[in-house]
């Protein structure tokens, strides 16, 4: 991992830079955050997480409202943030973009189930259900556009475990193992 760390750090003193030259390049200030969402995660480090949505906003704000990936990899730093709701309005504006995007409905889901949990935590039950019910309904999106996605199937099955539908949570581990073998 040091490696790989050593390699992000390296790449993102050439995004700073190319940020510098040219600052209304889309794919410098994007690679620049990117790289920083990467390095925030490895690191467990709070400000790279910040720095990268700094750029990101700089390409939504600035170079590309619609932009799928900005909104979609600012919504993952915002969750290494701990900010679920900033995180939700980050991956929907990406699926709102990119709507046939499993892996952004995918991450949308799983981010609401993880916060609906911490909200269960809470006693927070009707809020929590609530997040629970949207995850469900991402998973079945995700389902739609990608039949094989299994994850989604294990997900959403966890999800309607959540909610006390239990039948409806097998029904769905039963489609996944119905699903062809992986390769």
């Amino acid at each position: 991992m040091a490696e790989a760390i050593k390699k992000y750090q390296e790449a993102l003193s050439c995004f700073e830079e190319a940020t510098k030259i040219d600052g209304n390049n889309r794919d410098s200030w994007y690679q620049r955050g990117w790289t920083l969402n990467r390095l925030g995660w490895s690191l467990n480090d709070k400000q790279k997480l910040e720095e990268s949505i700094n750029c990101f906003k700089q390409v939504t704000d600035s170079i590309n409202k619609d932009d799928w990936a900005a909104w979609y990899d600012m919504g993952s730093s915002y969750w290494g943030l701990g900010d679920p709701e900033k995180a939700a309005k980050s991956y929907t504006r990406a699926t709102e973009i990119k709507q046939d995007d499993s892996g952004s409905w995918y991450f949308l889901g799983l981010m609401l189930n993880n916060w609906a949990c911490a909200l269960w935590g809470k006693q927070e039950v009707e809020e929590a259900n609530k997040k629970f019910q949207k995850a469900v309904d991402c998973y079945t999106k995700v389902i739609e556009i990608d039949k094989n996605y299994r994850l989604a199937y294990t997900e959403k099955a966890r999800s309607l475990e959540n909610l006390g539908r239990m039948k409806e949570a097998e029904e769905c581990r039963d489609e996944l193992k119905a699903l062809p073998s992986e390769p």
